[in-house]
Order: structure tokens, then C-alpha cells, then sequence
């Protein structure tokens, strides 16, 4: 979650470290340190608080920026992983994309792109995509960075081949290198884009997508299939009918936030385990062998005034899961996809709470959506699991609001 000056001053308390001072021990900690490990543990702590404008004015300050542009080409592969996952949280921030830009930092992550760090590669990606302005535009759709996107578009890996084919769908659809590697159907009778286009979408079983696929070509003279089927998906992820359900999904748009309650009891906790065969102890046995667990696990007892009363501890991955089902069927909503999370277990949850999710919109950029999300327990209104997701949404399912 973001913080404001309050939650600084709250959290930092009497005794503590103010957040620029912490900043900068850290950085003076990499810096003299010949450890790599630690350097990594470092870099790590940073790319982590740079999800949160409330640092950027203190990074800026600190250099960090500069230690991340640096590390990308001079560091390890665990560096410049780290490096490229802090300059993908803060870019998209007008100063810090404009001193990247400045820095020459589109050269410096588009030499990433040939890495085979899945993560960082995404990374690279959507950063690339986040820094492109008017002015910056040219630079970032260059032949050799297109290119490099077109190979990616191939990928076997479904993460590496979405984000590319958005980046080249978005920024680059009259390039000579898209047309090449997208090129138009036209050839095709009217008959056999059809059916062809009916092949696409089996997966589907949707007899409305037929209807308006066949709609379409009888209205276009010539026409690329895999056009009218990827808006023929788009008209029904727009309507919400799908498999002749109607649905209604919210509009996205930052600030867009859906609540859903959930208990967690012990029918589901055992079924989870069931499905993952996960049968640890501490989420079944005695109060005092799960007190134990739960202080190695939150390195305190736990907090939640439930714990008296029930010690089993819910699993954190159920919780996750329970996140993502909201994801999947509220905010965005049907057709969604998760690209990356970042998550944090702040408190073990006793098994029978009821639980509020969470889930806001806190940036979306075309398909792209970027949430943050949180567990409450609603017993004592205790923060258990928070954390990030960037997803990729249905085309067609943005709307911007304000």
C-alpha cells in the first residue's frame, strides 16, 4: 500500500530510523560492502521500496535511480534483475521516468532484453513500455528494440509472449518488422477465414463469438481473422457474455476497489491441503505447537485477538488463491492474467476468521493493470496478507474514468 508523511512518523515512532536516513544506510551499505550476497540483499530492499511515491523524493536525492541504471550493465544477474524490478516500480512517475530518459536508460534496459532471467526480462519490457512518451517514442520503437519484441512475441513462455505482442500491438502496428511478422490473411477466401477464424475461438464454446465473427466478414470484403476474432472477444469480454452467461464487470479505471468477505474455516483449509497435499501441523494441531509455529513465522505471536480462541493458522498460499479468485471474477474481473506479484504474510490468521479482500486499481495503461490488494481480519481489523499484482486484461476492457 502507499504510505503518506503519517504513516512515516507513525511507523517510524520515537526511537526510530526517519525513512531517508534508513534509505541511506542502505545505500552506504552497498556501496562498502565487498559481499555480493549483501549487495543483493540490499538492491532487493530498495527495488522493494520503490513501489511507493512516498520514497521517490528520497531516491532521487540518495542517487538511487543512478545505482539502479548502473547495476543493470555492471552488476550480476541478480543485481540487474534487482535493479530492473526497482526502475520498473518507480518509472512510471513523470520526474523518474524523465531523469531515466535523460540518464540514457532506454539503451540500458533494452540490452536486457536478451536475458534469460524470465523475470527480469518482463521487467525490461514493461518498463520500456511504461518510459515511452512523445518525445521518447522513436527511440524505444527503434528496429533493433522491435525486433528483439517480434522474437519475443514467439516465446514459448506465455508471460514473455503477452507483454511483447501488447508492446508491439500498442506502440508498434505500423512498423515494417510488426507487418512482417503479423502479416494480413487477404489471400484467404471469405470461406476459409472463416473457418479458420472458427478454430481460433473452440476454446471459447461461445455461439455469440460465431455470430459476430460471421457478422463481420460478411461486412468486410478483405479481412485479417485473427483481427475479427480478437474483437469479436473483445465485443463479448465488453458485454460479459460469455458461454451465454451475462455478466457485469466493472469498469477499471484508478481508485476502482471491490470488498468481498470470505470465512475461512477448517472444511476449506482441509481441502486445500487435500488439493496440495500441504498437511503442516501448525494449520491443524495443538494451540501451543501453532503459537510456536506462527512466532517463527511472523517473528511475534500472533496479533489477531482470534488466535486465543483458535490456533490452527490459515496457509498463506490459500489466502493468495483467495485474492486471485477475486481478481479473477470481480476487479478486472472474467479473462484477466497475472504477469507478476510481489506479497507480503504481515500476520498468521486463525483458521475459522472471516476475512475482508481487498482489491484496487491503482494504475492501468491499456491492457495492463496494475492492483494492490490486502487481507483484513475482521475480527480485529489486523492486516494479515497485502501485496501487488500487475495483470493483463481482455482487449476492450479498459475504461478510464478519471
Amino acid at each position: 500500500m502507499f504510505s503518506t508523511e503519517e504513516d512515516l512518523i507513525r511507523r517510524t515512532g520515537k526511537n526510530g530510523v526517519p525513512r531517508k536516513d534508513f534509505l541511506q544506510e542502505l545505500v552506504d551499505e552497498f556501496q562498502a560492502t565487498d559481499s555480493e550476497e549483501a549487495k543483493e540483499q540490499v538492491l532487493a530492499n530498495l527495488a522493494n521500496f520503490a513501489y511507493d511515491p512516498i520514497n521517490y523524493k528520497f531516491f532521487r536525492e540518495l542517487k538511487v535511480i543512478d545505482l539502479f541504471l548502473d547495476q543493470i550493465t555492471e552488476g550480476t544477474e541478480t543485481l540487474s534483475h534487482f535493479s530492473l524490478a526497482g526502475l520498473c516500480n518507480l518509472c512510471l512517475d513523470p520526474e523518474n521516468k524523465e531523469y531515466i530518459l535523460n540518464c540514457g536508460g532506454v539503451r540500458l534496459v533494452a540490452s536486457c532484453l536478451s536475458t534469460r532471467n524470465v523475470e527480469a526480462l518482463m521487467n525490461a519490457i514493461t518498463t520500456l513500455q511504461f518510459l515511452i512518451t512523445p518525445e521518447s517514442k522513436a527511440e524505444i520503437t527503434c528496429p533493433e528494440i522491435v525486433d528483439c519484441m517480434v522474437r519475443l512475441s514467439r516465446s514459448h513462455n506465455p508471460r514473455i509472449k503477452n507483454l511483447a505482442v501488447i508492446f508491439l500491438e500498442d506502440y508498434c502496428s505500423d512498423s515494417k518488422a510488426h507487418q512482417t511478422a503479423y502479416p494480413s490473411n487477404s489471400s484467404l477466401s471469405t470461406m476459409e477465414r472463416f473457418m479458420e477464424s472458427k478454430k481460433q475461438i473452440q476454446i471459447l464454446q461461445s455461439e455469440e463469438l460465431l455470430e459476430i465473427i460471421e457478422g463481420e466478414i460478411q461486412n468486410v470484403r478483405a479481412v485479417d481473422f485473427l483481427t475479427i476474432v480478437g474483437l469479436a472477444k473483445s465485443r463479448l469480454f465488453c458485454s460479459g457474455k460469455i458461454n451465454g452467461e451475462n455478466n457485469v464487470f466493472p469498469p477499471i479505471y484508478v481508485g476502482a476497489k471491490v470488498v468481498v468477505t470470505q470465512t475461512i474455516s477448517k472444511d476449506k483449509v482441509e481441502s486445500f491441503a487435500k488439493a496440495t497435499d500441504d498437511w503442516n501441523p501448525v494449520h491443524f494441531d495443538s494451540e501451543e505447537h501453532a503459537m510456536k509455529q506462527s512466532t517463527a513465522l511472523n517473528s511475534q505471536k500472533i496479533k489477531s485477538k482470534a488466535a486465543q480462541g483458535n490456533a490452527a493458522i490459515v496457509h498463506g498460499a490459500l489466502l493468495n488463491g483467495i485474492v486471485s479468485g477475486v481478481i479473477g471474477t470481480k476487479l478486472p474481473g472474467p479473462g484477466t492474467l497475472l504477469v507478476s506479484q510481489t506479497l507480503n504474510y504481515v500476520a498468521a490468521l486463525p483458521v475459522g476468521s472471516q476475512v475482508e479482500v481487498e482489491v484496487e486499481v491503482i494504475g492501468c495503461k491499456r491492457r495492463e493493470v496494475n492492483v494492490m490488494y490486502k487481507v483484513v481480519s475482521c475480527v480485529d481489523g489486523l492486516v494479515v496478507m497485502n501485496g501487488q499484482a500487475r495483470l493483463m486484461v481482455p482487449k476492450g476492457r479498459i475504461t478510464r474514468l478519471g
